[in-house]
């Protein structure tokens, strides 16, 4: 091991095996570690462990700090703690941040213990990534990406100033200065031009793909109107929203000496997702350098010289030239429309042959949605199962597909199906609440409580989650705990929003009268649904009360009267089934 690695490894908390590599001149390189890479998801991963559990690692530069994932905390089973007073950002918004303390931390032959880890990350990146190893740690040493052999190497430099560290090339080299990087700037910062304009931009190893910032496209004259331009699905990142992404044409992309002519770049509104308050050139460059990049490119980091070398190995540079996206499945992917057109939209869509694998897979999970509204649920399973065909790993879906087993009297299969989403992502609050509600339907109210717990937990925000932990720890023989708990749990309410009425009435201060007077609205649609709404949970009332002949009477009359996809259907079937067994 040679010396200053031992500075390193001490700074970094990592202790490991050297071996020299020959460069030109006197200036050596002392190779640190190589690691065997495997590309899944558009994520570069390398095997390590937790506690001894095997994990997946994600080399991501452009991540400030390394830090586990949520959803794999919780599959690991870590005990978290909030951590107050920081903020995160990235493509999709804000992320809440915990930490853990992890005994032991491997990767390739290094091992760190006894180490607190930031904890974030709203989404689940699938399979068995649970770890992302940032910039904090690349830093400390020089980096080199050869996906072509399927290997990420680390490097201490030794008499090397002055000279190339792209020890491969034969040809000609392409080189970049690094923008220097502190507390301030804490990733690696190029400038790279694009239609002959200078572009500040990130190189970041986990962005699966590169993606340019809505209004600098906008700058260089290509907006989501432009002819030519079509769209690319959307893109996830750290927070929980999703992001609309596009493909464009820019005349010409350039780094160091390589410039590529006519070329597509995906754009998003990427940095808007940061919050207002955060002054816009502290959001970060306005282009992200991803895999795609790297795919093309042998690189190596240099951050002890403060440049970026690469040559070319071949192949496209971006690879959003074809179009995974097309006005049928976005005309799919949007609410509010007729059914039998959402439909239509999404068969044209399958059949253009024009979407990507992940796409299509979106677009049959869409398709099925249409389904389940118009009542067809073996049509929408059958879409729900070519979804998961496609993307085995979103939980979503799986979600779906327990919603429609259930509404075709499958009640075991939906558990399943709801397991499987929470396996996936175990952060899924939607998840917990439709799992907690089957089990209410099945009478098993103690597991329901359970679920429907833990989906508050998740997400403490959900007026109506509030309301049925309330029914199913009431029907588990605790009434007075749960209007105790019922109560302690609520923040402020606003008293003109549905459903404060239910709450208020089942909390005791109103009376039934009340309560569906509340439920009148002037709009046709809403009234019905209200109304609905009002009547089921007075019978649920009625039937905490035992008072089993007007719980039957107002629970016939939601049956008959709810839209069949309001949740107070689905309650007022099982619990009228439940009454005459």
């Amino acid at each position: 091991m040679g010396r200053d690695f031992l500075i390193v490894a001490v700074a970094i908390g990592l202790t490991v095996a050297s071996a020299g590599v020959a460069a030109p001149s006197n200036c050596k390189l002392v190779r640190i570690e190589e690691w065997p890479v495997r590309q899944e998801r558009g994520h570069l991963i390398v095997d390590g462990a937790i506690n001894g559990q095997k994990i997946g690692i994600i080399l991501d530069t452009g991540a400030m700090k390394s830090l586990i994932l949520r959803s794999a905390a919780a599959r690991l089973g870590l005990e978290r703690r909030w951590l107050k007073g920081y903020r995160a950002f990235g493509v999709g918004g804000e992320t809440d941040l915990e930490t853990a303390y992890v005994e032991e931390f491997k990767i390739g032959q290094a091992v760190r213990k006894g180490w607190r880890v930031v904890v974030a990350g709203e989404q689940d990146f699938g399979g068995d990534a649970a770890f992302l190893l940032g910039e904090d740690f690349f830093q400390k040493t020089d980096v080199e990406f050869d996906l072509a052999h399927n290997a990420v190497r680390l490097f201490q430099p030794k008499d090397c100033e002055g000279h190339s560290l792209a020890y491969w090339a034969t040809d000609v080299v392409g080189e970049v200065e690094i923008d220097k990087i502190d507390g301030s700037r804490p990733w690696i910062g190029l400038t790279v031009r694009i239609n002959g304009q200078p572009v500040k931009a990130v190189f970041d190893s986990g962005a699966g793909a590169s993606l340019l910032d809505k209004r600098v496209a906008e700058r260089l004259g290509v907006t989501p109107e432009t002819s030519g331009v079509v769209g690319g699905g959307r893109t996830v990142g750290m927070g929980k929203k999703s992001v609309d992404v596009w493909i464009g044409r820019f005349q010409s992309f350039a780094i160091g000496n390589e410039t590529i002519k006519d070329t597509t770049i995906k754009f998003a509104d990427f940095l808007a997702q940061v919050p207002g308050d955060v002054p816009l050139e502290d959001r970060g460059p306005p282009m992200i350098l991803g895999n795609d990049f790297l795919r093309a490119h042998r690189v190596l980091v240099a951050h002890s010289q403060r440049k970026f070398y690469f040559t070319h190995v071949g192949g496209p540079v971006f690879n959003a030239a074809l179009p995974q996206w097309t006005p049928d499945a976005a005309q799919c992917a949007k609410g509010g429309q007729p059914t039998d057109a959402k439909i239509a939209a999404c068969t044209r869509a399958i059949k253009s042959g024009q979407l990507s694998s992940e796409n299509l897979g979106i677009t049959y999970n869409n398709r099925g949605n249409a389904w389940v509204n118009y009542g067809e649920y073996d049509k929408a399973i059958a879409d729900y199962d070519e979804a998961i065909r496609l993307n085995p790993q979103r939980a979503l879906t799986y979600g779906n597909r327990g919603n429609a087993w259930y509404r075709n009297g499958d009640n075991d299969r939906a558990i399943a199906d709801y397991d499987e989403a929470i396996r996936l992502n175990p952060l899924g609050a939607p998840d917990y609440f439709r799992r907690g509600l089957t089990q209410f339907w099945l009478g098993r109210f103690d597991a329901s409580l359970l679920d429907l717990t833990e989906s508050l937990r998740l997400n403490p925000n959900q007026s109506y989650a509030m309301i049925w932990r309330y029914l199913a720890q009431s029907r588990s023989g605790k009434p007075e705990l749960a209007k105790s708990e019922f109560s302690a749990k609520l923040g402020p309410l606003d008293k003109a929003k549905w459903p404060t009425p239910i709450i208020d009435f089942l909390l005791g201060k109103s009376d039934p009268d009340a309560l569906l007077k509340a439920a009148e609205h002037p709009d046709a649609e809403s009234r019905r649904g209200q109304v609905c709404e009002a009547e089921f949970y007075v019978g649920e009332w009625h039937l905490l009360n035992l008072r089993l002949k007007e719980a039957s009477d107002l629970l016939s009359r939601a049956e008959k009267t709810c839209p069949k996809t309001f949740i107070e259907y689905e309650a007022a079937v099982a619990e009228l089934r439940r009454m005459t067994k």
